[in-house]
Order: structure tokens, then sequence, then C-alpha cells
């Protein structure tokens, strides 16, 4: 509505209507609504993010916990086996050890006991190993170099242990609970003598030029075995042959065979007596082992 105003000098002003109150305080209170709204909805999201993370975040610290909890499991059975090996290597090193210190013991002082450097027996029988060359310490130097020497011997399992001959071999028979020789079809126990409390197995072996017996003990019962070499047949070769195929004959071994009362020619083996006088007394340690 619009208001007249008069001056006092009589003019009339005609007032631009104002707007009344009542709008502007509407609009104040639809600002505070609104704002009132952001808030609350701002509210109910930031309490469901929380509820969110709270439903969310224990479990994640369960798997957490749960995975270090389990520890890593490696695969060592490549080392663990390696270990057993080397613990079973020690222990048979020790063992060969103890028996040879029992077996020195027993050697007779008038021989003369060479170590050796665990050679095997043979290519089929590599769990029998040489422990001693054993010789009489009367050998002079010409008979070092031209008689045979005796050998003991050790073979860590009965069952395993194979004893080559130039033809056939010979073998334990669980079966038959004796030592066989076994060439093709022919099997043929071997001697067995006893020598105080030890059963000892005799057997031959060897070739066209010399053999040795081989005295086969078990020790206290057990799958493991000491043998005894002794060298029975031998027939001295004094031949040599030099690059181009030429024989000749060495003089100082022609000199020794002769001087046993064996013929140059080579004919003939070394007397058994020779190897029986020299080892006779060897074959007593056979009772003690």
């Amino acid at each position: 509505m619009e208001e007249i105003i008069q001056s006092a000098d009589g003019q009339v002003t005609e007032e631009i209507p104002k707007e009344p109150m009542k709008g502007k305080n509407g609009s104040k209170k639809i600002i505070w609504i609104l704002l009132f709204i952001f808030f609350f909805l701002l509210a109910g999201v930031v309490y469901f993010y929380i509820k969110s993370n709270e439903n969310v975040t224990p479990q994640n610290v369960e798997e957490k916990e749960t995975i270090e909890e389990e520890p890593k499991v490696e695969d060592n059975s490549n080392v663990t086996s390696s270990k057993v090996e080397e613990k079973e290597t020690v222990e048979e090193e020790q063992r060969i050890e103890e028996i040879k210190e029992n077996l020195v013991a027993l050697i007779p002082d008038k021989y003369e006991v060479v170590e050796k450097n665990y050679e095997a027996l043979s290519s089929e029988s590599d769990s029998c190993i040489f422990l001693y060359e054993i010789y009489p310490k009367e050998y002079s130097d010409i008979e070092k170099e031209y008689l045979n020497k005796a050998f003991l011997i050790y073979c860590k399992d009965i069952n395993t242990a194979i004893l080559d001959n130039q033809v056939g071999e010979v073998r334990y028979s669980n079966e038959e609970d004796r030592w066989l020789f076994v060439y093709g079809e022919t099997i043929t126990p071997q001697e067995e003598k006893q020598y105080g409390e030890n059963l000892v197995t005799i057997t031959e072996l060897g070739g066209s030029h010399a053999s040795s017996n081989y005295y086969i003990v078990r020790i206290d019962g057990s799958d493991e075995l000491v043998i005894l070499s002794v060298p029975s047949f031998h027939r001295i070769r004094c031949e040599t042959y030099d690059e181009n195929g030429v024989e000749t004959m060495k003089k100082d071994c022609i000199e020794f065979i002769t001087s046993m009362g064996m013929p140059a020619d080579c004919s003939e083996s070394v007397p058994d007596e020779v190897y029986e006088n020299y080892y006779n007394d060897l074959l007593e340690i056979l009772r003690d082992i």
C-alpha cells in the first residue's frame, strides 16, 4: 500500500512501499531448516561410515593375525637328509676306527702293518674295504718286491659282501646260512673251520698266477665282517716288456726265484711252505676277532 506524505511546504511525496518483515523472517527459517537437514544427513553419513569401518576392521585384523600366526613351512628334506647322511658317515668312520684299533692289538709284533686308505675290495663289493697290508718284518727288500702280502678287510654288511674270483664269486646265503661259491649254475658251499669260539669260513680266490686264502669272520655274530687274506699260491713273473713289446727278464727276479729252487723260466710257483711259514702265526688272530 502506498503512503502519501505531505511536507510542511505543502508538497506531496509518494514513498516506495517496503517488503513486510514477515517475508524476510520466513526465508531465514527455511535456510536454518536446510542447514539442519544437511548436518543431519552429514551426521548420518559419518555414523554409517564409522559403523562400516568397525565391521570391516576387526575382520581384517583377524585375517592379518591369522596369517602372521601361520608359520612358513620350508622344504628342508634335502638339508635333513644331508645331515642324516653326515651323521651316519661319522658314526661309520668311528666304528671302523674302533675295529682297526682292536685288530692292530691282535697282530703279533713280528709283522709289519701298513695302513690302507679304505680302498674298496672290488667294484662289485664297495661295502668291503682294505684296512691293513701285513707282511713279516723279516721280509728282505727283494721279498717285499716279489712276494705277496696279507691283508685285513672290513665289510659292513654280510648281505652285500661279494668276493670276486677269476671265474665266479663267493657270497653269503641267508637261506643256507653259509658262504657259497657261485659260477653259473654251479653252487659250492665253502669250508668252515673253528678258531676258538669263531666259526671261520675259508675260501680260496685268485687267478692263474696267484691266489689267497680268505678267512671270513663275523664280528660278534653281527652282519659286520673281518676278512683275513693270506697268500697261498703264487707264480712270480720275471718278464718285462719295453715300449716295442720286446720281452726281457729281470735279473734280480731270476736270481730270487732260483734262490728258492724254482726254475728260471718262471714255470713253477712259490713253494707252499714259504707262505705257510711266514703267515702261520698270523692266523692266530682269527681266535680273538
